[in-house]
C-alpha cells in the first residue's frame, strides 16, 4: 500500500541512535546517566534495556528531556525516521511546556 510504513526504507525508530545521542547529552552535561535517570523517575537500566514492544512511553521520554533541561525535539532528534522539526517552531520552542520553568 502506497504511504504504507512498509514502503520507507529508513526505520521509524533508531534505538542505538536514541542511546548514544542521550549518552552525548549526559556526558556534555557532565552528568551520569544514573544521576538523570533518577531525576527522570526512570529505572536504572531504562538507557540498558530494549524498549517495549510498543516502544518507550512519551511519558518516559518527556520526563528524560525534562531532567535532561531540552525539548522533545531535542532529544529525538535522530532516533526517529522522520523530520521532527515541525514547520510550526514555537511547537519545540523553550516555552513549549516540556521544560521546566526558569528558576
Amino acid at each position: 500500500m502506497e504511504g504504507s510504513p512498509e514502503d520507507t526504507e529508513t526505520p521509524l525508530w533508531n534505538e542505538l541512535a536514541f542511546r548514544a545521542r542521550i549518552h552525548a547529552i549526559i556526558r556534555s552535561q557532565g552528568r551520569k546517566p544514573a544521576e538523570v535517570l533518577e531525576t527522570a523517575g526512570l529505572g536504572h537500566t531504562y538507557l540498558d534495556r530494549a524498549p517495549n514492544i510498543g516502544g518507550r512511553s512519551i511519558t518516559s521520554l518527556v520526563r528524560l528531556a525534562r531532567a535532561l533541561n531540552i525539548t522533545i525535539c531535542e532529544l529525538l532528534e535522530g532516533a526517529v525516521g522522520c523530520p521532527i522539526r515541525p514547520k510550526n517552531p514555537t511547537l519545540c520552542s523553550k516555552s513549549d511546556g516540556l521544560r521546566p520553568p526558569p528558576q
